[in-house]
């Protein structure tokens, strides 16, 4: 085989209300070579529910067959609520994929995991100068197998100077 077919398929739909917006799409790729493939079908959701507050989440499921005919079948799930204001900032995300998950025409680091992140802060924002916002945030996660075993987890405070232009800095003690 000199050659591998790969076809993607997304259809997304934006939708508006209460002035806020709002997307929902449905995802579809495969690749093929010779007799072995990887298909892949995600939902996938961007709800802004109010003003600073927006929820995004997928869930995806994966069939794949091996160039050694093994055939492996699973899903995986993803959702993130954060909060970004004009002093506090909050996120909870959440990941899990099965072992079996495979997604050949994307980057997935691990499999068999799942996955659970926090972040909170707070920004102090002067008046005048370049700097936009300075302030603490702390950011924790932690990595479970599918048996409830962590097998890794952090926790890191940081400060955050956020400058004209987007640039941001950030310092992370040791």
């Amino acid at each position: 085989e000199k050659y591998s077919p790969v076809g993607v398929l997304r259809l997304q739909r934006e939708f508006r209300h209460s002035g806020r917006t709002s997307t929902f799409a449905v995802m579809a790729t495969t690749q093929q070579f010779g007799a072995a493939y990887n298909r892949v079908f995600s939902l996938d959701t961007r709800l802004q529910l109010l003003r600073n507050w927006i929820f995004t989440g997928q869930a995806i499921t994966s069939n794949t067959r091996t160039a050694d005919g093994q055939k492996l079948a699973g899903p995986a799930y993803y959702a993130d609520w954060r909060h970004s204001g004009r002093h506090f900032v909050w996120r909870t995300r959440y990941s899990d994929y099965s072992p079996n998950f495979r997604a050949g025409l994307g980057y997935i680091r691990r499999v068999d995991i799942r996955e659970t992140y926090q972040d909170i802060g707070y920004r102090w924002r002067p008046e005048n100068g370049p700097i936009q916002s300075i302030g603490p945030v702390i950011s924790w996660y932690s990595f479970h197998d599918r048996t409830g075993r962590m097998t890794d987890w952090n926790v890191s405070p940081a400060i955050e100077i956020t400058a004209i232009r987007g640039t941001t800095f950030s310092y992370e003690p040791e």
